[in-house]
């Protein structure tokens, strides 16, 4: 498969990473032995891009679903190389969902729908089966402020305690809804923009995230009514209380329009246009990093849980498809 090929592509845990073609042609990459096995082609039409997602699960499995309408789903066992239908139980009714955006918990147990669509609630859907088989899938209070499609969704976690941690949704394509709505608080937050794509990762982690600590969001590029954005907002969320977003106009210094986040201890990486830049954690200073990396929009990034994130796909500024996978390696914590 070429690295500009139309796929999707997610980590099998413990295995490597899964790639999936728009033809049904389904490979694993081994993590262990860094070669590339095909597997059974999986078995339907490809699902919408704005509403499906390639997951994994606890299991070393792969799961696939879509929210088009109905709610549909299929695991990929990397042991038997082949697809099965996965068997979905409980709060099915819940309508197209185009544009939502998802977040899977850290145990990879769950994947948490928000929105979408014309829906304003909030779906768990179970990625491991229960003991009869099946996948349960229901609904969260409280719901959203609105469908909040194509929004970008970030866990917020702080060290030691689950209390003041939710997830934040930032941005959207409606333009009068305050672009940060945080669920471990029911108020919005900063101006009314239509803001979609951006790339949001949490600042403080570690022992700075700690229960009595103001915690920050940065969120970059995207597009702004629709244009690629050089700017950024960081998201305060306090440890009770609503958040607050304090946009950073041109903060960037190229417009990202399709950015992919990487992280390590020291600082948050933003890739796209052909750029890498460096965001340091504790001062929020911006830096360039020299880079192989042509990709500019498009891809797929994927970590391996060991640090290591493959970027994979996408295209070039001259809109021709990237050929070739990129590694991104996490610096090593300071002595």
């Amino acid at each position: 498969m070429s690295g500009g090929a139309d796929f999707v592509a997610a980590q099998a845990l413990g295995r490597g990473i899964l790639v999936v073609g728009d033809d049904g042609g389904t490979f694993l990459f081994s993590e262990r032995t860094l070669t590339t096995e095909a597997g059974e082609d999986f078995p339907d039409d490809p699902p919408p891009a704005d509403a499906s997602a390639l997951v994994a699960d606890n299991g070393a499995g792969v799961i696939r679903l879509s929210w088009a309408d109905p709610l549909v789903g299929w695991r990929f066992d990397p042991g038997l190389d082949a697809w099965s239908d996965l068997d979905l139980g409980g709060e099915l009714d819940l309508g197209p969902r185009s544009g939502a955006a998802h977040l899977v918990d850290a145990s990879a147990e769950y994947l948490i729908l928000f929105g979408g669509g014309e829906a304003s609630d909030i779906v768990e859907i179970a990625l491991v089966a229960d003991d009869q088989g099946e996948h349960l899938v229901r609904r969260i209070d409280p719901p959203l402020d609105g469908p909040r499609r194509l929004a970008s969704a970030a866990w917020v976690t702080r060290e030691g305690t689950d209390a003041g941690e939710g997830a934040l949704l930032f941005g959207g394509d409606q333009d009068d809804l305050p672009i940060a709505r945080f669920t471990g608080d029911p108020s919005a937050a900063g101006p009314t923009l239509r803001w979609t794509g951006a790339g949001c990762q949490q600042v403080e982690i570690g022992t700075s995230a700690g229960a009595d600590a103001e915690l920050r969001v940065l969120c970059v590029g995207g597009l702004l009514d629709g244009a690629a954005t050089a700017d950024a907002a960081l998201v305060h969320i306090p440890p009770a209380g609503p958040p607050t977003v304090e946009v950073l106009a041109a903060w960037l210094p190229v417009e990202l329009g399709d950015p992919r986040l990487f992280s390590d201890e020291g600082a948050i990486y933003a890739q796209g246009a052909g750029r890498l830049l460096r965001v340091d954690r504790q001062d929020l200073t911006l830096s360039e990093i020299p880079t192989a990396a042509d990709r500019a929009a498009g891809g797929h990034s994927v970590n391996l849980g060991t640090g290591v994130t493959f970027l994979l796909g996408g295209v070039t500024a001259e809109d021709q498809p990237v050929d070739r996978w990129q590694v991104f390696t996490p610096a090593l914590p300071a002595p």
